[in-house]
């Protein structure tokens, strides 16, 4: 992530639109939607970072084998973008979890992850405006000023002419 971004919460998924208005989402929550997950025996799920990152390996994320689950996640980016990395997970995950959280995905979370991002961009437009707007009206008055300035040399000038 570069620069200053706010990172929302959808329904457990987090993310943010970059400057380019691209969708970042975080990795750990996208590969436990997408159900690359295994359970444990306390009834707890671990995510299956290893076939994470195979997925990731067919876009030249390549991370060193190794056994530690831990180790692998380390290496792996914390976020994803939306329009390359978590369509090829999604591609890659066939379960009816995942099913389900592309469905909730498409219709929901990314959709309100966009629509959070255009509130910002009003914000900054309405903030744009406000300041093109005094702009203006220093601009305006200026150059009334200008004209009266102009009018009272034009009248000097005549005078020193009589």
């Amino acid at each position: 992530m570069n620069g200053e971004v706010k990172i929302i919460d959808i329904q457990d998924v987090r993310g943010y639109v970059d400057e380019n208005n691209t969708v970042w989402l975080n990795l750990e929550d996208v590969s436990r939607g997408l159900g690359f997950t295994q359970p444990t025996e306390n009834r707890n799920s671990i995510i299956r970072w290893d076939r994470v990152a195979k997925c990731l390996s067919f876009l030249g994320i390549n991370v060193a084998p190794t056994s530690a689950c831990r180790e692998i996640r380390d290496r792996l980016p914390e976020y994803v973008s939306e329009n390359v990395f978590f369509y090829i997970l999604a591609r890659d995950a066939d379960n009816p979890i995942s099913y389900n959280f592309q469905r909730r995905m498409a219709r929901e979370i990314l959709p309100m992850i966009r629509k959070s991002n255009m509130s910002n961009n009003t914000r900054m437009t309405n903030q744009i405006e406000k300041d093109f707007n005094r702009i203006v009206k220093e601009y305006n008055k200026i150059k009334e000023e200008f004209k009266k300035l102009r009018e009272r040399i034009n009248e000097l000038e005549n005078e020193l002419d009589y």
